[in-house]
């Protein structure tokens, strides 16, 4: 029976893995096809020091690799 409890504890935990997982890669979806559309809107800018400083600031992208995992982060600020 041990050997049973063994193995659901760790389809638990790949589970939870996979669950985490599939969540950071919407998120990063969403931030690509975000900045998709912004690149077509030709809302970005590479010429203007100032506008690409407000840029960044609105978009704040993480990636942080604890124990060689890799989590995506992001926040978007404002209206863009």
């Amino acid at each position: 029976m041990s050997r049973l409890a063994e193995r659901s504890r760790q389809l638990d935990h790949a589970l939870k893995d996979a669950k985490t997982f599939n969540d950071y890669w919407t998120d990063l979806c969403q931030w690509l096809d975000n900045s998709d559309q912004l690149l077509d809107n030709g809302q970005i800018s590479n010429n203007d020091p100032e506008k690409i400083k407000s840029q960044i600031s609105k978009h704040k992208v993480c990636l942080v690799c604890p124990e060689g995992q890799i989590v995506f982060k992001y926040t978007h600020v404002g209206p863009n």
